[in-house]
């Protein structure tokens, strides 16, 4: 097995705290009890975090996570169908300041894919918050991690004048984040949209996804 990188094992082992311990550790989830090792993993919450899970009126469950020192606002809703919980909606991620940058979100991300994926659920899907110049990196860096969305009339009026067929005939985030050329273009040019992660072994967001961690070091 892989030794994690110093960042990940520095941040992220579990040491959180679930309120209403009670009701979190008899809570099912595709069949599986979700623990507090679980609830860290699953909302990919770094240690020192505390966590609040509330059942919906609808089934959903909604995790409130908070942490004193790195986290300003995050939560996460698990969705339940007919055929189960089958979605995670990362509803907001929001790291303070003086921790940005440090390769923290992508971390938990990648955390929560795995444990997601693990637990029976389908998808992830998040809004890639903010745009090129914004104090917001959400439709940079989830682009960059596998999430997957079209680009809009416009923005594939824009690369059909590009040089590079790569960039003529690209049609979604997956087709730039596939080629340097697509990444450089989406650095310079993108902004946010609704985009969706798919769980399933063989999935090109997977393969994504480890390209850019393998980049950055990351080793979860």
């Amino acid at each position: 097995m892989s030794k994690r990188d110093a960042l990940t094992a520095a941040l992220f082992n579990c040491q959180v705290r679930v309120l209403h311990e009670t009701t979190a550790s008899q809570f099912l989830l595709n069949g599986h009890v979700l623990d507090t090792a679980a609830f860290a993993k699953l909302t990919g919450a770094p240690d020192g975090s505390y966590m609040l899970p509330v059942i919906t009126s609808g089934g959903d469950l909604e995790i409130e996570v908070a942490h004193d020192d790195i986290i300003e606002t995050m939560q996460r809703t698990v969705q339940q169908s007919a055929d189960g919980f089958q979605l995670v909606s990362n509803d907001i991620l929001v790291i303070k300041k003086e921790f940005r940058g440090l390769g923290i979100a992508i971390r938990s991300f990648a955390i929560e894919a795995r444990e997601a994926q693990r637990l029976g659920i389908a998808k992830i899907k998040a809004l890639a918050a903010g745009k090129v110049g914004d104090e917001f990196s959400g439709w940079y860096l989830w682009a960059r991690a596998g999430f997957q969305a079209d680009l809009d009339a416009a923005e594939r009026a824009q690369l059909a004048g590009e040089t590079a067929p790569a960039l003529r005939s690209a049609r979604t985030l997956h087709d730039l984040m596939r080629t340097p050329e697509g990444v450089d273009w989406w650095r310079r040019h993108g902004r946010g949209r609704q985009v969706e992660f798919d769980l399933a072994p063989a999935s090109a967001h997977w393969d994504i996804l480890h390209l850019y961690l393998a980049e950055k070091g990351v080793i979860i």
